[in-house]
């Protein structure tokens, strides 16, 4: 009768459709993914400012996206400040006459401004882009696209160690890695990615920051990852020439545009080989993303000095050497 007992209960277990191994394995497995896509979702969400300080000071600089273009000028969002408002306005956009603004500044592009004031009541920041200095704006592009590489590291350890079911709501992961690590980099090294450079060869510096075990693994990995990777320049050679009453204006609006072409994976660099001689430059992983890149902002150049009867004649195509070869 027990026999006859277990076997029913086995049945009925089968009809009521009770889960198999394969069964229990796919539903951990579905809350996994569901788990890692809220974390996603979370992430996401989260902001923190680049540095330890609330807003740039006046006449510094930073950068900004521009999110949209009025007649008076243009609404900005400062990418280091969790994105807070700014305004460029018209008159400090360009020291030339402006025909068109929308072509001066479109939106969706990413400047670098200057701070002329910072209205901390109402939490507004109006910028300059005309009084930044080329030679500043392109030593600050260097600066901001390090300090993203630094944010991009703290969000990896975000992702890799946040459990939103071990904090309250309103816990921001990414704020409270940035007070314990970035933070202080930024306080104790020229440049916080200076600091992780240092921890990547001398792992027991973290020991004087407040990390759990999780959050040093993570770190520590990314910085081994990141060591294996060959650092490639790569570099192309362009005569630029324009014999016209604006000549200058127009050399120097052109090494602008192939200027802008610069993103966060492939950062320009132009460096003055020889007049009329420029070198345009990246330093990327991703050689033959490198190489395009360059050709873009070759053609970018051109296109910028022929409107005013100039040249731009390519003396060497974009060729690659390590950073260590080159220099």
């Amino acid at each position: 009768m027990a026999a006859t007992s277990a076997a029913d209960a086995a049945a009925a277990a089968t009809l009521a459709g009770t889960p198999t191994e394969e069964d229990v394995a796919a539903m951990a497995e579905n809350r996994a993914a569901a788990k890692s896509e809220h974390i996603r979702s979370l992430l996401f969400g989260f902001k923190c400012r680049f540095y330890p300080k609330e807003a740039p000071d006046e006449e510094e600089l930073c950068m900004v996206k521009v999110r949209r273009v009025a007649e008076m000028g243009a609404y900005v969002d400062l990418l280091e400040f969790e994105d807070r408002e700014g305004m460029v306005l018209l008159s400090e956009l360009s020291r030339r006459r402006i025909r068109s603004i929308k072509k001066l500044i479109g939106e969706g592009k990413m400047e670098v401004c200057m701070v002329i004031r910072v209205n901390e009541e109402a939490g507004y920041i109006d910028l300059s882009k005309r009084r930044v200095d080329p030679e500043d704006r392109i030593e600050y592009e260097s600066f901001y696209n390090r300090a993203v590489v630094v944010q991009n590291t703290m969000r990896k350890i975000v992702k890799d160690t946040f459990d939103p079911a071990a904090h309250e709501d309103g816990f921001n992961p990414l704020r409270s890695i940035c007070e314990r690590l970035s933070w202080r980099l930024y306080k104790e090294y020229p440049h916080a990615i200076d600091g992780l450079t240092a921890i990547a060869r001398d792992p027991a510096l973290l020991d004087g920051y407040d990390l759990t075990e999780p959050e040093k693994a993570s770190l520590l990995d990314q910085l081994a990852r990141k060591s294996k990777a060959v650092a490639t320049k790569v570099r192309t050679d362009v005569q630029v020439t324009c014999f016209g009453y604006e000549g200058v204006v127009a050399i120097r609006e052109a090494l602008g545009k192939a200027h802008d072409e610069s993103t966060e994976e492939f950062p320009m660099s132009i460096t003055n080989v020889a007049p009329p001689v420029y070198a345009i430059t990246t330093v990327t992983a991703d050689v033959d993303g490198g190489i395009e890149a360059l050709n873009r902002a070759t053609e970018a150049a051109r296109a910028a000095v022929v409107k005013y009867g100039g040249n731009l004649v390519v003396i060497s195509k974009p060729s690659t050497a390590t950073v260590e070869e080159d220099e």
